[in-house]
């Protein structure tokens, strides 16, 4: 997975070189730095030009630093590097944001293959990075892309951007979820036992043929509730409450 992810990183370094390093070239080789650089073990404050730089046709080292994304740093405490909304009601943290063709474009990492009903919530994820981008850039700027690396796969999956209608509603609908969760106790008539379907997600995460299970009530199957739960059937084994067993004792 890791070679994986160098590969995927070349293409970018690729493209970059292809393009000519892009819009913001001459300012890089001029020592101009981002208010939030990618890490490079430079100081964030570095008035000097790379070592580097140079003059004329991008090299292939110039294109290395240039494509350099902004990424989570490893040896950070957890989500201590994420972006808030300006109201304070979300965050988000990015595994890594490419910008050196002038717009960002941002990359979520998933070390896994892409099978299975999570696919489905990647793109929801993704998209929602994108409207975090937007409430946190003023709702100026958006970004050019959405990409998930499946590095089980190697392969890169596209996912569609949202329209600026479309982020307006998620703030909106975003928000009242969260002070429904936060201002009260929700009562039990607002959370229905209605479970998602199950869906289908072949490797690199394209759906399958058969993109939903015929059974509306197969997530249940497999869930830790469904004995209790008022939407299920299932009839739950409970022990004789005569005895416990623990690590194959029983007292």
């Amino acid at each position: 997975m890791v070679e994986a992810a160098i590969n995927l990183h070349l293409d970018e370094v690729q493209s970059c070189m292809e393009s000519g390093g892009g819009p913001t070239l001459d300012d890089w080789r001029s020592g101009t730095r981002e208010e939030w650089p990618a890490p490079d073990g430079f100081p964030r404050q570095w008035g000097e030009p790379h070592p580097a730089a140079g003059s004329g046709p991008i090299t292939w080292t110039e294109a290395w630093e240039v494509a350099r994304p902004w990424f989570v740093d490893p040896d950070a405490k957890p989500f201590t590097q994420t972006s808030a909304h300006p109201g304070e009601w979300f965050q988000g943290e990015y595994d890594m944001v490419y910008r050196w063709s002038g717009t960002p474009k941002i990359v979520d990492l998933k070390a896994s293959i892409g099978k299975g009903d999570r696919s489905g919530d990647y793109l929801d994820q993704l998209r929602m990075y994108a409207w975090l981008w937007w409430e946190t850039h003023d709702r100026e700027e958006q970004v050019e892309g959405l990409e998930i690396w499946y590095l089980g796969t190697g392969t890169v999956k596209q996912v569609n951007l949202p329209s600026e209608e479309e982020m307006a509603a998620l703030d909106s609908e975003l928000e009242g979820l969260y002070e429904k969760i936060h201002s009260r106790d929700p009562s039990i008539e607002e959370c229905p036992p209605e479970p998602s379907p199950l869906r289908f997600f072949e490797r690199g995460g394209i759906p399958a043929d058969t993109p939903v299970h015929a059974d509306e009530r197969a997530r249940c199957t497999r869930c830790d509730y469904r004995g209790i739960c008022d939407g299920s059937d299932h009839d739950i084994e409970l022990p004789l409450e005569t005895r416990v067993e623990r690590f194959g004792h029983a007292r």
